[in-house]
C-alpha cells in the first residue's frame, strides 16, 4: 500500500481571473462545491443499498462591491447577468487551479453604515470543474 502525503493549506494566495482580467484583489472567498440527490433502499433482509446521483456543482463568491473602478466584478456581474463566462480558480499560488464555466448573477449593491460592503452568491455551473496544471515561471 503507497502512503499518499497530505500537504494541507491555510487559503492566503489564491487567484481568481476571467478570460485577461484577474479580480482576486476583490474576492474574499471561493468555492466549488458539489451537490447530488441521494437515496438509500433497505431490501427485506435488512440490506441496504446507497445511490448518489451525478453532481450538479455551484460556486460560492463573496466579493466587495466596488462601483467606483470601471470594470470591477461588481459592474461585470450585473453586465453579465444571466451569461455564462469562464473562470479560472486557483485555490492556492502555484497550485493547480480549476476552469468553470458558471451562469453569472448580479450581485448585492450596498450594506450596512460603517462596514465594507460586500455581495454573496451562488453561481450555477455548467459540467464539473476541470484542472488546470500549474504555470512555472519563467526562467531567469
Amino acid at each position: 500500500m503507497t502512503t499518499v502525503p497530505n500537504v494541507a493549506y491555510m487559503g492566503a494566495k489564491g487567484t481568481l481571473v476571467c478570460a485577461e482580467d484577474d479580480y482576486t484583489a476583490a474576492v474574499t472567498s471561493f468555492t466549488l462545491t458539489p451537490t447530488a440527490d441521494k437515496a438509500s433502499v433497505t431490501d427485506i433482509g435488512g440490506g441496504v443499498q446507497q445511490f448518489a446521483g451525478p453532481a450538479a456543482w455551484v460556486a460560492g463568491i463573496t466579493y466587495n462591491q466596488d462601483w467606483t473602478t470601471v470594470g470591477s466584478l461588481s459592474q461585470k456581474f450585473i453586465e453579465w447577468h444571466g451569461q455564462r463566462k469562464t473562470f479560472v480558480y486557483t485555490p492556492e499560488d502555484g497550485g493547480l487551479g480549476w476552469s468553470i464555466q458558471v451562469v453569472c448573477e448580479a450581485g448585492a449593491i450596498g450594506g450596512a453604515s460603517k462596514s465594507v460592503h460586500q455581495a454573496t452568491g451562488n453561481l450555477g455551473c455548467i459540467d464539473q470543474p476541470e484542472p488546470v496544471p500549474p504555470t512555472t515561471p519563467p526562467a531567469e
